[in-house]
């Protein structure tokens, strides 16, 4: 997956201020699913399904 954006200076997960890159993605069982990727090694991982649900880890 190529990224689609990049971010700067946004805190992560883990609380340190740095940049990253966004990653988004589109299928048939999930509407939207969107992966933000820190440089300190933090992920988060986004879906958003056809039903308006959303999970996030």
């Amino acid at each position: 997956m190529d990224p689609t954006g990049t971010f700067k200076n946004q805190k992560a997960p883990c609380g340190k201020i740095v940049d990253g890159e966004t990653y988004e993605d589109r299928d048939e069982q999930t509407l939207l699913t969107e992966e933000l990727c820190y440089a300190c090694g933090c992920l988060v991982i986004r879906h958003e399904y056809h039903d308006g649900s959303v999970s996030r880890k």
